[in-house]
């Protein structure tokens, strides 16, 4: 059977040309993997210290599961530049035994750890950016603030 994805496209400015071009990476890495993709949002103008469960585009995805496997977003600092944010959102997809995806290589649940977006409390000053390294055109993505 063929593994069912949603995509997620979020842009702070409402900027079609990178709401295009996320979406274009989105759908080439869905057919790069084999994912029927089932649903795909956006939220263009949008920023991403916004509650992601409160977004017009990602809330709905969420409000959905069934629907989709896999989420597919072209980095994590799509779906939220909030640590709090991406706790709440790395829980949901345990609850609900769905997969995380980004263009750049990065994938939830990881083969061991959690999400690099994931520092205790006390870490949170320490850590600024945390660059993913394995995506395919071989620039480095951003995964974190």
């Amino acid at each position: 059977m063929t593994e069912r994805a949603g995509t997620y496209a979020r842009s702070a400015t409402n900027n079609p040309d990178s709401m295009d071009r996320q979406r274009e990476a989105l759908r080439a890495h869905a057919e790069a993997h084999g994912y029927v993709v089932t649903e795909e949002v956006a939220d263009n103008g949008v920023s991403g210290l916004s509650k992601p469960f409160e977004r017009a585009g990602l809330g709905a995805l969420l409000d959905d599961p069934a629907e989709w496997y896999t989420l597919v977003t072209y980095s994590l600092d799509r779906l939220s530049r909030d640590f709090d944010a991406n706790n709440e959102l790395e829980d949901w997809l345990t609850e609900h035994g769905k997969t995380l995806e980004t263009v750049g290589g990065l994938r939830f649940p990881p083969l061991t750890g959690r999400l690099p977006s994931r520092p205790r409390r006390r870490q949170c000053g320490a850590i600024r950016k945390i660059r993913i390294t394995c995506c395919p055109a071989g620039r480095p993505v951003d995964a974190g603030q």
